[in-house]
């Protein structure tokens, strides 16, 4: 039944239930990803690092940006 799936955990201020809320969800995708023998850890969707404050844009003109 549904209502065999709530636990109930300490009271939780409303600015931070969020981060409460997807714990679940994260459980769920990992058991998912290791019953598919996927790592869960790879990001095998997404081909770009952002290395700096300009994301996947070019760099504007005439600005100095220090690279590590």
């Amino acid at each position: 039944m549904p209502g065999d799936l709530v636990f109930s955990g300490a009271d939780t201020p409303a600015t931070v239930q969020f981060l409460i809320d997807i714990i679940p969800v994260q459980l769920a995708a990992e058991k998912l990803a290791r019953l598919s023998g996927v790592d869960s850890d790879h990001v095998s969707l997404c081909s770009f690092i952002v290395e700096d404050e300009y994301g996947l844009l070019p760099e504007e003109p005439g600005s100095s940006s220090a690279r590590n």
